[in-house]
């Protein structure tokens, strides 16, 4: 996968003319359906929405997974990455309705894709769990990041960054919620 160095803004511009470029050169090269076109305009929809271009990221993520239903088919891993990048996105620009939709759609892509059980559904289960908290809606948060946990736990020891993350999170969305029994009880475990 390509990088993003998005924390210069002098390089911003040279980077998306470097993308449009290769979406160019992709398309000539390969055609409009390509594999490296599809990755060109994710990582453009990507430097958009780090540019705030919201809208004209969006039109991008939805290009590249045009081109990965027409390529694989809609149930495949790339369009969950896809959908997972447009999240984020959506976080960013403080759209917590549109994340929570296509973290929701990435999570199913990605079992149909892999199983129930991969890190790949846990941690979108995390990021959508987040989404969730941001928008006030606690007891989602909870029980959402009781599934990523779960998931989780099952490919990371209880002391990775990973779980202790994700739990920490849980705490404050028990906070968000009010919970003062189960705030302390898991601030408790973690700092044990």
């Amino acid at each position: 996968e390509w990088g993003l160095a998005t924390d210069n803004a002098e390089h911003l511009e040279n980077a998306d003319t470097a993308l449009r470029s290769a979406v160019d050169i992709f398309e000539k090269t390969e055609g409009a359906q390509g594999s490296n076109t599809a990755l060109a305009r994710l990582q453009l929809a990507r430097l958009m929405g780090a540019r705030g271009q919201v809208d004209e990221a969006v039109a991008e993520f939805t290009r590249a997974a045009n081109i990965h239903i027409n390529n694989e088919g809609a149930q495949s891993s790339q369009v969950g990455d896809v959908l997972w990048y447009a999240g984020n996105m959506f976080v960013d620009a403080e759209r917590y309705d549109d994340a929570i939709e296509v973290y929701q759609q990435a999570v199913e892509i990605y079992k149909a894709a892999y199983g129930n059980e991969h890190s790949e559904v846990g941690e979108t289960l995390g990021r959508l769990a987040d989404a969730y908290r941001a928008k006030m809606e606690s007891k989602k948060a909870i029980e959402t990041f009781r599934q990523a946990i779960a998931i989780q736990s099952k490919h990371y020891d209880a002391d990775d960054d990973v779980i202790l993350n994700l739990r920490w999170e849980m705490g404050r969305a028990y906070i968000d919620a009010d919970d003062a029994e189960a705030t302390l009880a898991i601030f408790h475990e973690l700092l044990a």
